[in-house]
């Protein structure tokens, strides 16, 4: 019996990314704007948005 290939649908990357915020790639421009970032030992996409206040906290905990 011989195995066949079989086609999947492709995705473009500007579909999969998702900020947990709801904010959404519309297109390759737009999927420019999100930054890998760990949350609770996970890696995850971040807007820039969400990113920078994920920094913010960060310096504030480690200041204190």
């Amino acid at each position: 019996m011989i195995k066949r290939a079989t086609r999947r649908k492709v995705t473009t990357i500007e579909e999969q990314i998702v900020c947990p915020c709801g904010y959404e790639a519309k297109d390759a421009k737009h999927a420019e704007y999100f930054t890998w970032a760990n949350l609770d030992g996970r890696m995850v996409l971040l807007c820039w948005g969400c990113t920078d206040k994920l920094h913010k906290n960060t310096l504030e905990k480690e200041r204190e």
